[in-house]
């Protein structure tokens, strides 16, 4: 029996002695942030060659999170082993210190607590191997451009510059930050212990951790070229507003004809024809160098990402497409298209012309009378283009009395029929199914566009000193009401539907082109000028609403 205990005992002890530290469990959800209880060395010690960095914690942190939120700068040749154990984190360096030398050691907000609870903002140790630690600071707040809320967590990095001037390009993966650290909370950012000199600094929301922009991602743009890192830790470089800048056209993923007279083009993202006209692309035999003229180009209704083209029927198995300069994607970029080689299709092109029915954007509905959004129209829509004499065949527009009217039509992908109707009263829109392959049967809906007495006026005064101001309206996720001021500042927004809510925003169109530019690098230009207004009072059908505050933009 004694045995056995010792035994027991000595299990015990084994099973205590390899046990890895866990925190306590039970009590109610831990939401503090991890914070610093000492580090070694202390921040801004002079003259030391440490092995190592430790930084302890007033609770366990997330061994795993650690290992991609430690930077240390200048980076070594041979990256630091970052080694996490409980409360404390190690950052173990495996090669020779430089002489009279700066460090900073970071740990961004990746760090997490045992309970996954972030890093509020970055912490940082700094050292030097010499006598004299590096003093210069600067800092910064990022915003949204689209709304003016901090940007948190997004990574800032400060590139050192020889002057003045800003970078020709974007940095890439071959030039590396200098230095770098994060937002907090409310977008605020600061960096210490630099080297006193000129610094290029971007913000960029670095998804995949490879410290460089890229395009697609959210970047904040500086509003001056460079910022001077100084002792004095009052100054402040501005502010830094953040936005998802695509600039890369859309690419053509898959071409495949359809049937011996119909190409379909699918692209990578969603896509608009910048017009229908088949000159606009080349469809080329590879075999022969023959090529085969496109008729036209449409784009399904209901398919966004996909472009068919019209040609003569054509065989072959080595047939190439591309444009240049055809479709643009949602952000307005361009670009060549292709090329891509597909083979011909035996598939006769027999598609009959079918009506797939009506795309109503509806403010209201009373007595079966669909009131319009304002600024949109009744859309008929089809498999693929109908020509002017189809629709006539097809359609009819009736008044309250039936009587027929004349009426226009217009689209943009073909596909999607858009009728111009005269304004004021009901209208009804008649579709004989028979004429479009379909039923002896009518399809009809009654529309109208809003009347007055459902809209109403946004009105308001914008700073009278803001030069080339430009107002914007938001409503849910449409494009924006946009008015300039007059000469005194006083602007209205009309027919807004009553009860909306709007978000504002002002900027200054320096530039000219009525949209908000976010800057560029060579020239160097800063972004436009921007504020907001989160929401504005509810608009009063029939009623000029007045904003009561004078809009400003804080510069």
């Amino acid at each position: 029996m004694a045995g056995r205990l010792h035994l027991v005992a000595l299990l015990a002890g084994m099973m205590a002695a390899c046990a890895v530290p866990v925190p306590p469990t039970g009590g109610p959800p831990d939401d503090r942030p991890p914070e610093i209880v000492d580090t070694t060395p202390e921040d801004g010690t002079t003259s030391v060659r440490p092995e190592r960095v430790r930084i302890r914690f007033d609770e366990f942190i997330d061994g795993r999170s650690a290992a991609t939120a430690v930077t240390v700068t200048p980076e070594p040749d041979r990256p630091p082993e970052i080694r996490p154990g409980g409360r404390s984190l190690d950052v173990i360096f495996r090669e020779p210190l430089r002489d009279n030398t700066t460090y900073i050691v970071t740990v961004d907000t990746g760090l997490r607590d045992a309970h996954g609870v972030a890093l509020s903002a970055p912490v940082r140790v700094a050292f030097a191997t010499g006598d004299r630690i590096n003093q210069g600071r600067l800092a910064g707040t990022v915003v949204k451009a689209l709304d003016g809320s901090p940007d948190a967590g997004l990574d800032i990095y400060a590139y050192l510059m020889p002057d003045s001037t800003a970078p020709a390009t974007l940095p890439g993966p071959d030039r590396p930050p200098d230095y770098r650290t994060q937002t907090d909370d409310a977008g605020r950012f600061s960096f210490s212990y630099l080297q006193e000199a000129p610094y290029f600094v971007l913000g960029v929301r670095d998804a995949n951790r490879n410290r460089f922009a890229e395009a697609g991602e959210t970047l904040a743009w500086p509003p001056v070229p460079v910022v001077a890192a100084a002792p004095d830790s009052s100054v402040t470089a501005g502010t830094w507003y953040s936005a998802r800048i695509d600039t890369t056209a859309p690419v053509l993923r898959r071409a495949a004809a359809l049937t011996t007279a119909r190409i379909e083009l699918t692209f990578d993202s969603d896509v608009r024809l910048v017009d229908r006209d088949g000159s606009r692309w080349e469809l080329l035999d590879t075999l022969t160098a023959r090529t085969m003229p496109v008729l036209d180009a449409y784009q399904p209704h209901d398919e966004p990402r996909r472009v068919v083209l019209r040609t003569n029927p054509f065989v072959g198995n080595a047939w190439e497409i591309w444009a240049d300069g055809a479709v643009a994607d949602s952000a307005g970029n361009t670009g060549v298209i292709g090329p891509l080689t597909f083979p011909s299709s035996a598939r006769a092109d027999t598609a009959q012309l079918r009506f797939e029915g009506f795309r109503v954007d509806t403010l209201a509905v009373e007595s079966g009378v669909q009131f319009l959004y304002p600024e949109t129209q009744a859309e008929l829509l089809f498999s693929f283009p109908p020509d002017d004499a189809a629709l006539r065949r097809g359609v009819a527009v009736l008044d309250t009395s039936g009587q027929g009217i004349d009426w226009t039509w217009s689209t943009e992908t073909g596909t999607a029929v858009a009728l111009g109707l005269p304004p004021g009263a009901p209208h009804r829109i008649e579709v004989d199914l028979a004429a479009f392959a379909g039923p002896d049967s009518l399809a009809s809906v009654t529309v109208q566009p809003s009347p007055s007495r459902l809209l109403g006026e946004l009105a308001g005064t914008v700073d009278p000193s803001l030069d080339s101001a430009v107002v914007r309206g938001w409503l849910d996720t449409r494009p924006p009401h946009i008015v300039r001021p007059d000469s005194s500042g006083a602007f209205v927004l009309d027919r807004l539907p009553g009860g909306s809510v709007l978000r504002l925003d002002l900027f200054l169109d320096l530039d000219g082109n009525g949209r908000w530019s976010f800057g560029s690098l060579a020239p160097f230009r800063a972004p436009e000028p921007i504020g907001w207004l989160d929401e504005s009072p509810p608009v009063r059908a029939r009623w000029e609403t007045v904003i009561p505050d004078t809009l400003r933009i804080d510069q």
